[in-house]
C-alpha cells in the first residue's frame, strides 16, 4: 500500500498502514423499568455498531487516525416498536513528538484514571471524543477544545484540562463551558488520584471538587471514589469500593448535585445503568476469575443510595430513571435515600484474537425509596444482554 509522500513528507517506506474494521451486535432485555409488574413496560433492544478506519505510524514519533462508525438500534416495547441510526467520524487525529512529550490534534478518546471524569463510553453505540489539542509528557497532561461526539452534546460544549504528574499522585484542573435552556454554565473541577501499590494489594483514590455556575446558580459539588483491587492469584481477583457523589436540592440557592463531566458509563456504578456519578453513595464488590482459558466470570453486589433524598435519582449522564408517575424523585425528602442492592454476573470469552463473546445478567431489588415512590410496593428490575464484537 502506498502512502502519499507529499502529505508525510518521508519515504514511504518509514510509514506502516494499518486497517481496522469492527463489527459488533448486541442484544439486550429489560424487565420492569418501572418496578411494577401491574405495568407492561418491558423493552427488547437490538444494537448494532460498524467501525472501520486505518492508523498509520511513520516516522520521528508520527502518527495519524481515522475511524468512521455507523451505528443503530431497533427497540420493541409493549406500546410502540421504533429505530434510530446515526454514522459519524469516530476520531480523526495527527500526533507529532514535542520535545519530551507528544501532542495529538483532532478527534481522539479521552481516559483518565478511573475513567469517572474522562473515559471512552464503549458499551454505548455513541461513545464521547473530543475535538482537541492535546500535550503528554512523563508529567504534564494539557488538552484544550470542544467536545466531538457525545450522546446529548450542550451547546458550545468547550473543555480545558492542566493535568500535573507528582510524587503525591496526580492533579487535575479542568473547565467545562456550555448552554443549557439559553444560559451559558461553567464548572472548575480541581481532581486528585493517587495509587498505591502494596504487594497484592493495590489503592487507588480519585477525589473531585467542583465551583462555578451552573443553571443560573452557584455550583459547589463533590465526587469521592476509594477503590482496592486485592490478587487473590493468578487467575482471581477481588475488588471493593466506596463511592460518594454528592446531591442537591434542586430548588436550592447552590447548585449541590455533582456534573460527572464525560466518564466512561455502565461499568463503574453497576452494568443496569441506573445509578449514576451523581447524588449517589455506594458500596460495591466485585469478584473475577478466569474459569478457563480465555473465559473470565464476574460477579458483583452494589448497595445504593441517595446521596440527598430531595434530588431526583439519576442514572448515566444526570438522566433522572423514570417510574409511573413520573421521574423517581421526592422533593421533601420524606421517602429517604435507600435505593436498593443490585446484583449482576457477566462472562467474557476470547475463542480467538478477532472474536469476542460476552454475555451478563442483572437484578435490581428496590428499597424503600422506590417501594413510597410507586405507592408502597416495588417488584425486582431485571436485565441480561448477549453481544458478540469481530475486530480486524
Amino acid at each position: 500500500m502506498v502512502f502519499p509522500t507529499a502529505i508525510v513528507q518521508a519515504p514511504v517506506s518509514e510509514w506502516v498502514i494499518k486497517p481496522q474494521i469492527e463489527l459488533r451486535e448486541r442484544y439486550e432485555r429489560r424487565v420492569d423499568r418501572d418496578f411494577l409488574g401491574s405495568n407492561s413496560d418491558n423493552r427488547d433492544d437490538l444494537w448494532g455498531r460498524y467501525r472501520v478506519g486505518v492508523t498509520a505510524e511513520g516516522p520521528r514519533g508520527q502518527r495519524a487516525e481515522a475511524i468512521y462508525q455507523y451505528g443503530h438500534r431497533t427497540s420493541w416495547t409493549s406500546r410502540r416498536n421504533f429505530s434510530a441510526e446515526r454514522s459519524d467520524l469516530l476520531v480523526g487525529n495527527y500526533q507529532f513528538r514535542a520535545g519530551q512529550g507528544r501532542v495529538t490534534v483532532g478527534r481522539q478518546f479521552v481516559d483518565k484514571n478511573l475513567r469517572r471524569l474522562f473515559g471512552r463510553r464503549n458499551f454505548s453505540n455513541v461513545t464521547t471524543t473530543l475535538d482537541i489539542v492535546r500535550y503528554q509528557d512523563d508529567r504534564w497532561d494539557l488538552f484544550a477544545g470542544k467536545v466531538g461526539l457525545d450522546t446529548s452534546p450542550l451547546r458550545d460544549a468547550r473543555i480545558a484540562h492542566v493535568g500535573l504528574n507528582h510524587s503525591g499522585g496526580q492533579t487535575n484542573l479542568i473547565y467545562k463551558s456550555d448552554k443549557a435552556g439559553g444560559r451559558s454554565q461553567g464548572i472548575y473541577t480541581l481532581n486528585h488520584y493517587v495509587r498505591r501499590d502494596t504487594g497484592r494489594l493495590r489503592a487507588e483514590l480519585d477525589a473531585s471538587f467542583q465551583t462555578g455556575s451552573l443553571g443560573g446558580r452557584r455550583h459547589e459539588a463533590h465526587y469521592l471514589v476509594q477503590r482496592n483491587t486485592y490478587n487473590l492469584g493468578q487467575k482471581t481477583t477481588a475488588i471493593a469500593e466506596f463511592a460518594v457523589a454528592s446531591g442537591g436540592d434542586p430548588n436550592g440557592r447552590v447548585s449541590r448535585t455533582f456534573d460527572s463531566l464525560y466518564p466512561a458509563a455502565h461499568a463503574p456504578h453497576g452494568l443496569m445503568d441506573l445509578v449514576g456519578s451523581n447524588n449517589m453513595r455506594g458500596i460495591s464488590l466485585n469478584l473475577r476469575r478466569e474459569v478457563a482459558p480465555a473465559l473470565e466470570v464476574s460477579a458483583e453486589v452494589h448497595r445504593w443510595w441517595l446521596d440527598n433524598p430531595k434530588e431526583a435519582w439519576l442514572g448515566n449522564r444526570n438522566i433522572a430513571n423514570r417510574g409511573v408517575g413520573g421521574v423517581f424523585i421526592d422533593p421533601t425528602g420524606a421517602a429517604g435515600r435507600d435505593l436498593g442492592v443490585e446484583a449482576t454476573l457477566f462472562a467474557i470469552w476470547n475463542p480467538n484474537r478477532q472474536n469476542t463473546v460476552q454475555a451478563g445478567f442483572g437484578v435490581f431489588s428496590p428499597g424503600r425509596f422506590v417501594r413510597t415512590m410507586n405507592g408502597g410496593s416495588a417488584g425486582k428490575q431485571t436485565w441480561g444482554y448477549l453481544q458478540w464484537t469481530w475486530r480486524f
